[in-house]
């Protein structure tokens, strides 16, 4: 079953299987990462800390990726504000 979203001016279904949540990184994010290798290359220091086992630099690198995103977000926020 697909559901309509809207994000911004642009109307589309999300595919059946893909959960909400990747729906939004999937549209929105490349707008801020015109390539796919790009925000997937802010994933490899994550991986690293978490399959090393090093807990304190996984959460500080987390916390710092999903303040990169909210930074972006505010911007373009404030833009249309």
């Amino acid at each position: 079953m697909q559901r309509s979203k809207s994000v911004g001016d642009v109307s589309c279904k999300r595919p059946a299987g893909i959960t909400a949540a990747l729906f939004f990184v999937v549209r929105t994010h490349k707008d801020y990462f015109p390539h796919l290798t790009d925000i997937a290359d802010t994933h490899l220091p994550i991986i690293v800390a978490l399959r090393t086992h090093d807990v304190e630099n996984a959460a500080r690198l987390i916390q710092e990726h999903i303040m990169l995103i909210w930074k972006l977000f505010g911007v373009d926020h404030k833009k249309s504000g």
